[in-house]
């Protein structure tokens, strides 16, 4: 059988960035991010949902 799975991914990480202001390091968190300059902690699936798509019954009985 096959399944459709949605699901929320999250991972904790921890940066130092330069900046003048709390909200411009907050700013300069996706550029941290995209230039591979964070530490990442862990991760959890924190909700999934599955949906089926196609059963290998179907499928046999297009045979």
């Amino acid at each position: 059988m096959k399944y459709g799975v949605k699901f929320t991914y999250v991972e904790r990480g921890y940066v130092e960035i330069d900046a003048e202001s709390e909200d411009e390091a907050i700013e300069l968190l996706e550029d941290a991010i995209a230039g591979g300059n964070v530490t990442w902690d862990n991760s959890d699936v924190t909700e999934a949902e599955a949906t089926l798509i196609e059963s290998n019954r179907s499928r046999d009985n297009e045979r």
